[in-house]
């Protein structure tokens, strides 16, 4: 899947799941370990390969290169940003 196709597919299909586990990390980063986050993210967006924790987002593979995800919030709402790399 080419960069463009996975972002499209993340920012319109898989935005929530990427929301969830942001509010979740924030609440429980003392306690949980966040590579089982990126388990439950390859789950629907098998093409992830590496998590961060600042700023909360993945790392994924594509044929053209690496899509990079993030989520950002500003004041009191939440998006998510996508960066292209070229391979």
């Amino acid at each position: 899947m080419k960069c463009k196709e996975l972002w499209n597919t993340i920012n319109d299909q898989h935005s929530r799941l990427f929301f969830n586990l942001k509010e979740r990390w924030m609440n429980e980063r003392e306690y949980e370990d966040i590579q089982e986050y990126l388990k439950v993210i390859q789950k629907s967006v098998p093409q992830a390969k590496s998590i961060r924790k600042d700023p909360f987002g993945i790392t994924c593979v594509c044929e053209d290169g690496k899509l990079d995800v993030n989520v950002v919030i500003k004041g009191r709402s939440m998006s998510i940003q996508g960066k292209v790399r070229c391979a």
